[in-house]
């Protein structure tokens, strides 16, 4: 076999190479967008639950990061290939060069596919933070909890904190800290539990402490 001969498989094979690379990242691309849309859809309707909105949001972040590590990876594939297909199509002298430009260097950056996918990456994660920051802050809620609904909702969530799992709760005190959006609760149960201290928080529509006095 001659060395044009060899040349030429080496520059089959780079152009397979290439390509699969490419292809690969699509594929990947198209599938971790699919699955980001379902995850942004099912949040949107879990925004009365905070703890459901985090748990979505943890898992659309490892997935934009694994979404950058294999773009990173199957582009450093695609550089390389395409780096020994110059050479190879330089030693074979062709009138013409199959091998497709990266494009122009911008911020340190190619600006091609590869790139555009990173930025969206990134993108997709920053918004996910933007989500947990909302649901955090309470942004979504527009409309205010009463104090009775308070009362409610946090003498659902005593018995499994407390152990007390039949009593009738009294509320011995009832303050609303404007500054934190939480109401400030001392229940008593009227059992040897005896007092607890309670802080309710309507932004995220949960207890954020529970202590007996």
């Amino acid at each position: 076999m001659t060395d044009d001969e060899k040349r030429k498989l080496a520059h089959e094979a780079l152009l397979k190479e290439m390509h699969k690379a490419d292809d690969l990242v699509e594929k990947h691309s198209q599938l971790v967008i699919a699955i980001t849309g379902a995850a942004f859809g099912f949040a949107a309707t879990q925004l009365d639950k905070p703890r459901v909105v985090y748990f979505v949001v943890v898992l659309g972040v490892i997935v934009a990061f694994e979404w950058i590590c294999k773009i990173v990876r199957h582009r450093q594939i695609f550089i390389a290939a395409r780096n020994q297909l110059i050479e190879v199509e330089n030693a074979l002298e062709l009138p013409f060069q199959t091998v497709r430009p990266l494009g122009k260097e911008r911020l340190l950056f190619s600006f091609n596919g590869f790139t555009i996918l990173l930025w969206f990456a990134f993108a997709l994660i920053l918004t996910w933070g933007g989500l947990f920051s909302a649901v955090k802050t309470g942004w979504f809620n527009t409309t205010p909890m009463s104090a009775s609904q308070v009362i409610e909702s946090v003498s659902k969530e005593l018995p499994a904190i407390t152990g007390v799992k039949s009593a009738t709760w009294n509320v011995l005190s009832l303050q609303w800290n404007n500054t934190a959006r939480s109401y400030e609760l001392v229940l008593d149960s009227g059992s040897p539990s005896g007092k607890w201290d309670i802080t309710y928080s309507t932004s995220e529509r949960r207890l954020t402490r529970a202590e007996k006095q």
